[in-house]
């Protein structure tokens, strides 16, 4: 909280700028990013004979694929089907200007009379919330004024720390926060010697430092600091700003937008983004949270994609003061959140000029719209927030300590139910007693045609799934061609190789059953050539056509040309088709801890309305559970003879990590016949197979 000896400690500028309680930072880095940083790369398409893509990430393994190169996955998050927010009625419209410089009011007007207090997220001085458990996952020992609150920052893999007036910055890094520097990753806590003492600052993207500095008189300026390379330590970039509007600035006044740091208060690029010289364009528009206030003294808390609002009260005592460089802005958080703090209490010395409010609040707010008010107890205070999730501080002894909260992820049912071995990462060709059947038409199957390269090569693939209700077989290799925009053949099966076709194994596919045919080599990854737009595909006399680019124009700047391959039918040394193995690849769910969370009653005809928790488990060692959009589990779920199979909902690919629990909220229709008494709601995955959690339930008339 800002002090009046804290105002009035040093020149105005630069006690004011100490004295902020450290801004929420947006560094629009998703886990994308962060494998990035953390040397990961992103998998391409592979044979089935390759383990499914589905990651299991900690901290051995990470040193493995820095050291290795071992490929893994991160998606990020599709909004597309979260929760959205009921909008709050009231006889007045709300403000939902979705101006950058809106900030909370200074003053609230009291509730309408006759407005519904629970559609809004309360927070009241006569009754305050629960306190946020708060438990540190890093200590970073103090070398100056230990009264004095650190600047503090979050990056997309790290904290940042900078004692006020120092010119040192400590980096702790998420994944490592307590060890020493480790090889490859350079992960741990480390400490960087800087060129200026800079407030306010901003961390990243990568290991670079924003920060206002106060320069000769009155004059201002904000840098960027290169901590690590060739020109570690030193200023790499600056620009002058206004002192003035920054000295009354409130806190959290910078943040990351699409292409460098920003004034959240307008959304104004101060300093592009630094690497090497070069812009690091983040590839979103600034993720600037806004606020505004409702006729009825609701607070509307605005995300600036507008797939959702979140509706605040605050209902402070009637003498609680003014901070007095206005209140902090409304921060973005991980997960799609964000969070609100500020403080609802009487002043400490009601004969101070310039009190300080008591009882500080902090509101997490979660994607769905939904929130939870903290009180902030034991000296922790917000200290910093953006997407990568929000730290907290506080200052005890010698040291200063540092908590990570993130809001929940929540993901809304989806009503679309399926089976299992639908999908190719799940392809497996299913047990038959049949040796043999009518041969599988084109129109009878589904065609997956994949590509996947290796030294410099690219490998066809291809997969026929048997989507009729009948059993069909394959044999020998596919008739395909590869057609140019025109329908042109670019490539095809070698005619003799069909001609041998009733010499190979038959392979019968049950409903719901794969084949898979390697299409051996259709061109280069590195010079280019053969390039197509299409796939034709032929089986059993009949074929079907279907968008499947490959190859690019020859690059001569890449390849001398006789490496140049021009389009030739006939050539593709095609292999005949082969029964798929059970993948024997790893199961990230066997680290993760699913619960659910039921009502203990549900009447006959009813909906059940109940909550799936996947939590990863705890392990010496950090881990995260990443998930793939197209690997997303398929469950069933019974209770009292009613019974239901869906695709859960991981929303564009799932993040799993120790201490953030993943909340599904499911629904389950309750026949109207179903048995009474008590009864068992199983929750199950069907693919892949084998998870269950349980909640004991009794039905009602």
């Amino acid at each position: 909280m800002t002090t009046i000896d804290e105002v009035g400690a040093s020149a105005a500028a630069l006690a004011r700028a100490d004295a902020a309680r450290i801004a929420d930072i947006r560094a629009d880095a998703d886990l994308a990013r962060i494998c990035d940083e953390h040397r990961y790369v992103r998998s391409t398409h592979r044979p089935r004979t390759a383990t499914r893509r589905w990651v299991i990430v900690g901290l051995v393994g990470a040193l493995l694929a820095a050291a290795a190169g071992v490929a893994v996955v991160a998606i990020r998050p599709d909004r597309s089907r979260q929760l959205q927010p009921a909008t709050l009625p009231t006889d007045e419209p709300l403000t939902t200007s979705r101006t950058v410089g809106a900030t909370i009011p200074d003053s609230l007007a009291p509730p309408t009379a006759g407005t519904s207090e629970n559609l809004a997220l309360t927070v009241s001085n006569a009754a305050l919330p629960a306190a946020y458990a708060a438990t540190a996952f890093a200590t970073v020992a103090l070398s100056g004024d230990q009264t004095a609150v650190p600047h503090i920052a979050v990056g997309d893999r790290q904290a940042m720390i900078v004692e006020p007036g120092s010119k040192r910055v400590t980096v702790v890094d998420w994944f490592q926060p307590g060890g020493a520097a480790i090889d490859k990753l350079g992960t741990g806590q480390r400490s960087f010697d800087l060129p200026v003492a800079p407030f306010e600052i901003a961390a990243g993207p990568g290991e670079v430092l924003y920060g206002l500095v106060q320069g000769d008189g009155a004059s201002m300026s904000i840098v960027a600091i290169a901590l690590t390379g060739d020109r570690a330590g030193q200023i790499v970039e600056s620009s002058p700003i206004n002192a003035v509007a920054f000295v009354e600035a409130p806190p959290g006044v910078l943040g990351h937008g699409a292409t460098g740091i920003v004034d959240r208060r307008t959304g104004a690029q101060l300093l592009p983004y630094w690497n090497a010289g070069s812009i690091i364009p983040l590839g979103v528009p600034a993720h600037l949270i806004t606020i505004s206030a409702a006729a009825d003294g609701t607070l509307v808390v605005h995300d600036p994609d507008g797939s959702h609002d979140w509706n605040l009260r605050i209902q402070r005592d009637a003498t609680s003061p003014r901070p007095i460089l206005g209140e902090a802005l409304p921060a973005p958080s991980s997960n799609g959140g964000a969070v609100v703090w500020t403080s609802v209490g009487p002043p400490t010395n009601s004969t101070d000029d310039i009190g300080v409010p008591t009882h500080p609040v902090m509101a997490v707010l979660s994607l769905d719209g939904s929130g939870t008010w903290y009180s902030l107890s034991d000296g922790w205070r917000v200290a910093a927030s953006d997407l990568n999730g929000t730290v907290l501080s506080r200052v005890v002894g010698p040291n200063v300590e540092v908590a990570k909260i993130d809001p929940p992820q929540r993901y809304d049912f989806i009503d679309q139910p399926t089976l299992p071995h639908q999908r190719v990462r799940f392809a497996s060709t299913l047990p038959t007693t049949l040796t043999t059947a009518e041969p599988c038409a084109a129109a009878s199957v589904e065609v997956k045609p994949g590509a996947d390269g290796a030294m410099g090569t690219l490998y066809g693939s291809l997969f026929v799934h048997n989507i009729t209700t009948r059993a069909c077989q394959v044999q020998g290799p596919p008739d395909v061609q590869f057609l140019d925009s025109a329908g042109n053949v670019i490539q095809s099966t070698d005619p003799a190789l069909l001609a041998a076709a009733t010499s190979s194994r038959v392979v019968v596919l049950e409903p719901q059953s794969w084949a898979l045919a390697s299409l051996g080599q259709i061109g280069s990854n590195v010079c280019g050539g053969n390039e197509s737009a299409q796939l034709r595909v032929s089986l059993a006399g009949s074929s079907t056509t279907l968008e499947f680019r490959v190859g690019r124009p020859f690059d001569p700047s890449s390849c001398d040309g006789s490496y140049d391959v021009k389009p030739r039918a006939g050539q593709l040394q095609v292999e005949p088709f082969a029964s798929v193995p059970i993948s024997t690849g790893g199961d990230p769910l066997d680290r993760v801890d699913i619960v659910l969370e039921a009502p203990t009653k549900v009447r006959r005809g009813e909906t059940l309305a109940y909550d799936v928790l996947m939590t990863a488990r705890r392990e010496p060692s950090f881990l995260i559970v990443v998930i793939a959009a197209d690997e997303c589990p398929i469950y069933s779920e019974m209770l009292g003879g009613t019974t239901s199979q869906y695709l859960l909902n991981c929303n564009g690919g799932l993040v799993i990590a120790q201490g953030d629990p993943v909340r599904f909220h499911i629904r389950l229709k309750i026949a109207n016949d179903a048995p009474l008494g008590p009864a068992t709601l199983a929750w199950t995955t069907t693919e892949p197979a084998g998870h269950t959690a349980t909640a004991n339930i009794t039905i009602e008339p």
